[in-house]
């Protein structure tokens, strides 16, 4: 059993050497335009290697790509042997990930959503304020502050945009 930083240096590597094939070498037409290796998780003893595939597009393109996959993993295995110094290349098997649309929608409802303004800094928050005697006081009343919002105003409220970092896809040539 390959010592457990080995394999992930390993599967790092292969995972370089499968994004620069699918986005180079493969030509098949059911591979969608957008396509992205996310991940590459390897057995213990090596020899099986879980593909983690991203990719852009509709319900069919997905679909269509798998099976594009699918049909080249013998040429992609055999590259992956050329490109690596390891006895036994392991067997790959090419997983549909979801993960950057369940992100997608993930974001997409932070950036829906709508935070009330903050009290100025100059006033003390009265709502949901404890007491000595344990009661908590009452809501704080809505009011005006001269600028022509109230503070219990609906207008007045800030929306926050949430952006997280994504995996840049690998765009490959139309082929011709």
């Amino acid at each position: 059993m390959p010592d457990p930083r080995r394999r992930e240096r390993l599967a790092s590597l292969i995972e370089q050497i499968l994004s620069q094939v699918v986005a180079r070498e493969l030509r098949d037409p059911g591979i969608a335009e957008i396509i992205s290796i996310t991940r590459v998780e390897l057995a213990a003893d090596v020899s099986v290697a879980r593909v983690h595939v991203s990719v852009m597009g509709d319900e069919d393109a997905r679909t269509a790509t798998m099976r594009a996959l699918e049909r080249a993993g013998g040429y992609v295995r055999r590259r992956l042997a050329s490109e690596l110094s390891i006895r036994q290349v392991p067997e790959l098997i090419w997983a549909l990930d979801r993960s950057i649309e369940r992100g997608d929608r993930v974001i997409a409802l932070l950036n829906s959503l709508v935070i009330p303004p903050a009290p100025p800094e100059d006033e003390p928050p009265t709502a949901g304020v404890a007491t000595d005697d344990g009661d908590e006081d009452a809501p704080a009343e809505v009011r005006d502050d001269g600028d022509g919002a109230a503070s219990g105003d609906t207008s007045g409220r800030r929306r926050i945009r949430l952006v997280l970092p994504r995996l840049l896809p690998v765009r490959r040539p139309r082929a011709r």
